[in-house]
């Protein structure tokens, strides 16, 4: 028999079920929101007649830099984008601006060096932004880019380069300031564990296989080749070429003209760097603003059943313990052996079976206990990285391949514990063996 306290109960469980449902998704669209409005690394350097008027300056100037990166972030367009400037005087940024934080500052008696986060108000700037901007802001975070910069020499004895010395297109890439895109951008650091990853030979002719092993230790979701081909020796004007990622190859997006006209040095490379930066920004808003308008998908669960008046099909859970399967890169069939016996012997594995085993590379499936954080945590006190599986919307449809990489710790000697002099308990010391203290 139904009571009154019953149903009541009933419909406490099934709001706070609907709660749960629908809570992820909101706190995914309020990170994002937020993650837009937010500007890191705004950087100032100021020098006043005391240290009060140069700190002054320096929040009075950060403010103006944390909008324009905004701007530049928000409209990638530079004619929209003076629409915006124009109107934002030092008053109105005042305003859109909710907070701030400085995470490193220098002080003299007459200089401030500091480096701030801005926090922007999301609601009031993106109607801002609407007012003086043609069309819909997107307000979505971006994927993680690796840049895969090569080289490529008109001299057919050099030809192409990737890694090494020869390649200060690389290097640009790893010294230059990329806090101002909002893309999020991952480069190469080019040491022993990258070249065993993806062979400059592999990279030179796009192997997608080579790409994903490198977006995996870097942890991107998508990846962006970018060939600066050397037309001058000097390095007066060249060629830029961008391949992104197309189903199972890197595909030929674009091609653009640099020019130093300046004649300064690496300004050809700030150059291919800058116009990079814009189309992936480009790029992002364009693919944002193609989901945006996609219709929302269906509801599962209880919110679907009270949508929709009828049962929903149940969800289906993950579990936490299925096997996983995972790419392993070595060198030669010693270092395999050695790192397959590391596997079998990590804490949380229970079973290696392995898939494939080629030249360079095995695939493996992994089944172990506990959660994937507890596998990650047990590979790496084993000298193991545990990467994450590519996915993204520029990639392939397929099973999710993690990789598993050894790092420097694999090669280090096991540490040997001291050893501690054993000494018998005092309570079961006999009478004869005690030693008076001198």
């Amino acid at each position: 028999m139904f009571s009154f306290r019953y149903l009541f109960f009933a419909a406490v469980f099934m709001a706070a079920a609907l709660f749960i449902n629908a809570s992820p998704a909101v706190a995914r669209d309020t990170e994002a929101a937020t993650g837009v409005f937010t500007v890191t690394g705004v950087a100032v350097d100021e020098t006043a007649e005391d240290a009060a008027a140069a700190r002054a300056a320096a929040l009075r100037n950060a403010r103006k830099t944390a909008f324009e990166m905004l701007s530049e972030r928000l409209v990638p367009d530079q004619e929209r984008r003076k629409a915006v400037l124009a109107d934002a005087d030092e008053q109105t940024v005042s305003t859109l601006i909710e907070s701030f934080e400085i995470n490193e500052e220098a002080v003299s008696d007459v200089r401030y060096i500091a480096t701030l986060t801005f926090y922007f108000r999301p609601d009031i700037t993106k109607k801002f932004f609407q007012s003086r901007v043609y069309g819909e802001l997107v307000t979505s975070m971006p994927d993680t880019v690796l840049i895969l910069p090569v080289i490529r020499y008109s001299d057919i004895t050099t030809g192409s380069v990737f890694w090494g010395e020869r390649n200060p297109w690389l290097t640009a890439w790893q010294t230059h300031d990329h806090s101002r895109s909002f893309v999020p951008l991952r480069i190469p650091a080019g040491d022993s564990t990258d070249i065993r990853l993806a062979a400059e030979s592999d990279m030179i002719r796009h192997d997608r296989n080579a790409v994903d092993r490198l977006m995996q230790r870097y942890q991107a979701t998508d990846a962006v080749m970018a060939i600066f081909e050397v037309e001058d020796p000097s390095f007066r004007y060249g060629l830029l070429h961008l391949y992104a990622l197309d189903g199972d190859e890197m595909a030929h997006v674009r091609t653009v003209n640099l020019d130093n006209g300046e004649n300064v040095k690496g300004a050809l490379f700030t150059d291919g760097i800058a116009k990079t930066v814009f189309y992936l920004e480009d790029r992002w808003q364009q693919t944002a603003k193609k989901a945006a308008a996609k219709p929302v998908p269906p509801q599962t669960g209880l919110a679907a059943f009270f949508h929709s008046g009828t049962p929903a099909e149940p969800v289906q859970e993950t579990s936490g313990k299925a096997p996983i399967v995972a790419d392993i890169a070595f060198t030669n069939m010693g270092e395999w052996l050695a790192i397959q016996k590391r596997v079998e012997e990590t804490f949380s594995v229970e079973d290696l079976e392995v898939l494939s085993l080629g030249r360079n590379s095995a695939r493996t499936k992994i089944s172990f206990r506990g959660s994937e954080d507890q596998l990650r945590r047990a590979f790496d006190q084993q000298g193991l990285e545990l990467a994450v599986p590519v996915s993204s919307a520029y990639g392939r449809a397929e099973e999710r391949v993690y990789g598993l990489h050894v790092t420097p710790q694999f090669y280090a000697p096991p540490v040997q514990p001291e050893a501690v002099p054993q000494q018998m308990p005092m309570e079961n010391t006999p009478p004869h063996q005690l030693v008076p203290q001198q």
